[in-house]
């Protein structure tokens, strides 16, 4: 079971490791060293965002996405949850 919540300052390094994960899985398009330069930015930028999390019953994230003035900016999931509905659940 699902629940959603507000990230915090503790979530980060479970939000990086979601985020590189996911990008290592669909982003082939990225050499590594923009994947390098993108997560230096949002190290930066992801502590200043309130970032909306599904997590799991043990409290886990599992994916996260961004919401900026009604606009989605962002949504990863953990790949070992794709095909799972976490993303339709968060649409």
């Amino acid at each position: 079971m699902l629940t959603f919540r507000p990230s915090t300052d503790q979530d980060l390094p479970r939000v990086m490791g979601i985020w590189r994960r996911a990008v290592d899985a669909t982003h082939h398009f990225l050499a590594p060293v923009d994947k390098s330069a993108i997560e230096a930015e949002l190290m930066e930028f992801f502590p200043q965002v309130s970032l909306q999390l599904a997590v799991d019953a043990p409290g886990m994230p599992q994916g996260f996405m961004l919401l900026h003035d009604g606009h989605l900016e962002a949504l990863f999931i953990d790949p070992d949850q794709h095909g799972k509905g976490i993303g339709k659940a968060f649409i």
